[in-house]
């Protein structure tokens, strides 16, 4: 089995490069290959509604989601994690997000497992879960396969999810539980 972990944060190393590489340790401890993609060292092109992908299943946009769309194709789970950034997931991440479209049109990768990872800076959990849940439905929508959502809270700074690590050992159990079920 392979766990492609996808991040749409900005920092590099940051909570939520952290929360999802805690739930590749996860996978790789029952067995599974990991891979770890940053979305914002990437080149991705947002969406451009030309509908290209309704005949064809492909997106016509040449750029660095290829790669993504080939991890997504090569793993049997994946995870995504975001930051919160203004009450919603990061730019990179909608993205990523949008471009899944293709993905949808084609059924290619729908099916497969998905968690949803999200850091944010607010102490209170339910400030934004409204907006996680939401997401949550989004990805069940495209038809993926939501195994579960894990939200670290007082996330500001770099370096704070260390500081919780019942939300460390959270992400690490639903990594290696990910396959679980199947």
């Amino acid at each position: 089995m392979k766990v492609t972990g996808i991040v749409g944060s900005p920092r590099i190393g940051g909570n939520t490069s952290r929360l999802v590489e805690k739930v590749l340790q996860g996978a790789a401890y029952s067995g599974s290959e990991t891979e770890l993609l940053n979305l914002n060292s990437m080149q991705i092109t947002p969406c451009q509604a030309c509908n290209y992908c309704r005949p064809s299943g492909q997106c016509i946009l040449k750029d660095d989601m290829r790669i993504v769309y080939s991890a997504m194709e090569s793993s049997n789970a994946f995870v995504v994690g975001s930051p919160i950034y203004m009450g919603q997931m990061s730019a990179q991440t909608k993205l990523f997000v949008d471009r899944l479209y293709a993905n949808y049109i084609s059924s290619r990768d729908t099916g497969k497992p998905v968690l949803l990872a999200f850091t944010q800076g607010a102490e209170n959990p339910d400030v934004y879960s409204d907006y996680i849940e939401y997401t949550g439905r989004i990805f069940t929508y495209l038809g993926y396969d939501l195994r579960g959502i894990i939200t670290a809270t007082n996330t500001g700074a770099i370096g704070d999810i260390l500081k919780q690590p019942d939300v460390l050992q959270k992400a690490f159990d639903c990594g290696a539980k990910l396959f679980s079920g199947l």
